[in-house]
């Protein structure tokens, strides 16, 4: 039985054009409570070009068998389809077994989604939530566990898919500021606090997308989240960045 989605005129079939090992794991459609939105923390590109760095070996790619997402909503307002519903794709690390991810093309720290784009992900949206048996809720990147660090997708994903305006997505400072108990990170001693201004410093100088200066400057002023540090230690050893390894 097809899926709601497939009516949707601005979707684009891409599945059997993207590039894939052949592993492709899968559960079933059942299996899919969550949804998770995304920004590709990019200025462009569509699922060709995620795909292509998806699946290119470290260190110049991630290494997994296919794209991340299951769905890319490009500029334009197209919906790439790159998975059907049962895959488990690559997108919330240990959620990933239940939530269906949906990736929206552009950098969404200073910018907006643009109104294609909103267009097409309150569509999506409503159609997911029809064909998706067992659905839950949705949620941003940073909202599911482990990913509190993580800026994605930076805006108000859900007054998108409510029909309210839309504006810039509430930041983990403004949530602090709306009274949510959150543990900031509180080195020991000035060593420890050192050396995790030295980590954060070299995954900027080697590109991290997800790092910026931003964290440093919270850390200098003891407003760095205790969940971001976890976050970023873990990033760290993701680059394989320890002591001594330049």
């Amino acid at each position: 039985m097809p899926f709601s989605f497939e009516s949707l005129p601005q979707l684009e079939n891409v599945r059997p054009d993207l590039p894939h090992d052949g592993r492709n794991p899968t559960n079933s459609t059942a299996a899919k409570t969550d949804i998770a939105i995304h920004h590709s923390l990019t200025d462009g590109g569509d699922a060709f070009s995620f795909a292509r760095f998806h699946t290119n070996p470290k260190p110049k790619g991630q290494g997994w068998p296919e794209v991340a997402y299951h769905f890319v909503i490009e500029k334009d307002g197209t919906i790439q389809w790159c998975h059907h519903p049962r895959v488990i794709g690559y997108h919330v690390g240990n959620s990933n077994s239940f939530a269906l991810g949906i990736c929206l093309v552009g950098d969404f720290r200073d910018t907006e989604p643009t109104d294609a784009q909103k267009q097409s992900l309150y569509d999506l949206h409503k159609c997911l939530v029809k064909d998706l048996p067992n659905y839950k809720r949705t949620r941003g990147h940073d909202e599911f566990p482990g990913y509190s660090w993580k800026p994605c997708p930076e805006f108000d994903y859900e007054a998108v898919i409510n029909r309210a305006t839309a504006v810039k997505g509430v930041s983990t400072a403004e949530k602090v500021k709306k009274g949510e108990k959150q543990k900031m990170y509180k080195p020991s001693n000035e060593a420890i606090k050192n050396s995790t201004a030295r980590v954060l410093r070299r995954l900027e100088q080697k590109g991290e997308p997800s790092i910026s200066s931003v964290h440093r400057e919270k850390l200098e002023k003891g407003e760095l989240l205790e969940s971001d540090a976890i976050g970023l230690l873990y990033v760290g050893l993701d680059r394989e960045l320890i002591q001594g390894s330049d």
